[in-house]
């Protein structure tokens, strides 16, 4: 009798222990997620626009290093720990700028600098409006079409740009890691820039499902909200630097 109660009781221990999912490390967590990343290789290229909106007319060089980011913004699969519904493949919406910050730092991540994101929008075309020309075309983006509501839509459900990254003109607006300043441009270091300087609002970039000009969906529109904000159609992707890529 006491053998049998000894090899239960070892049964309960270490068979539950087994059923356990305990997440040890970032890198385990972003296996699980399957988050990918790509890889974008150091380079030179004019940020900016000749149209000003929200200060993004300064035509000015940048330089940056080498860095990783997401080929697609953060979905609710992701941002949950793995947790499926039927909005699993959704980006994830209505979280704030810390919101976001933190979920990137607990994948030893980072939201990518403002620079970093227009980069991988342009797709490594130049002095172009959009990743595909300068012609807006409503059928390579979401966006609002024609005056319609429009809605979030899975992820992927365009095409990527030549980097391999996804929903960059629409979809859902992004934040990144800057503080918004609208003339910041016209003092912005040019080798890898990042606005620290402590102001009431932070950048968020691209389109998304609720704007109709053509304007917002450019690559190089920028506009901005109190980080504490939050809106159904603003989410974000992560970013990393290469040399601390693990």
């Amino acid at each position: 009798m006491k053998i049998y109660l000894y090899v239960f009781f070892i049964f309960i221990l270490f068979g539950c222990a087994e059923k356990k999912i305990e997440i040890k490390s970032p890198l385990k967590l972003k296996k699980l997620l399957k988050i990918k990343m790509v890889k974008i290789e150091s380079g030179t290229f004019i940020m900016g626009s000749k149209n000003d909106r929200f200060g993004d007319k300064k035509l000015h060089t940048v330089r940056l290093h080498n860095f990783w980011i997401d080929e697609t913004e953060v979905t609710n699969f992701s941002y949950s720990g793995g947790k499926k519904s039927i909005d699993s493949d959704l980006p994830v919406v209505n979280v704030t700028y810390y919101d976001a910050k933190k979920f990137c730092e607990s994948l030893n991540k980072r939201l990518p600098t403002e620079a970093e994101w227009e980069y991988v929008a342009r797709g490594g075309l130049k002095n172009r409006l959009y990743h595909w020309g300068d012609e807006k075309n409503d059928n390579l983006f979401n966006g609002r079409k024609m005056g319609k509501k429009g809605n979030l839509m899975v992820v992927k459900s365009f095409k990527a740009n030549s980097y391999g990254v996804y929903d960059m003109s629409g979809n859902a607006r992004e934040w990144v890691a800057d503080s918004y300043e609208k003339f910041y441009y016209n003092s912005s270091p040019i080798e890898n820039p990042l606005n620290k300087n402590e102001t009431k609002y932070k950048v968020t970039r691209g389109g998304s499902f609720k704007f109709s000009d053509g304007f917002s969906s450019t690559v190089s529109f920028r506009s901005f909200d109190n980080p504490n904000n939050q809106f159904n159609d603003l989410g974000f992707r992560c970013a990393k630097s290469s040399k601390v890529l693990k």
